[in-house]
């Protein structure tokens, strides 16, 4: 049963090594409070958002990408 695994896999590397041509992404954002701090009159997490939204318009449609949220303190923030 090993070898078969072992075998599987093998077969399966080739398509594991070209889907890393394009790297999965995970955009992390800092959603906490001091995100409510401004520059210039502006909330950070208003800036942090439009930077987002500028980096998502720069990528390719079929581009893989995750994200991930921290320093909200309430289920649904």
């Amino acid at each position: 049963m090993r070898r078969f695994d072992l075998l599987i896999g093998l077969c399966l590397l080739p398509a594991a090594l070209a889907a890393q041509d394009r790297p999965n992404t995970v955009l992390v954002l800092n959603a906490s409070g001091s995100r409510w701090g401004q520059i210039d009159g502006v909330a950070k997490i208003t800036i942090a958002q439009e930077l987002v939204t500028d980096l998502l318009q720069t990528l390719p449609a079929d581009q893989r990408i995750g994200l991930t949220v921290y320093g909200h303190r309430t289920r649904g923030d």
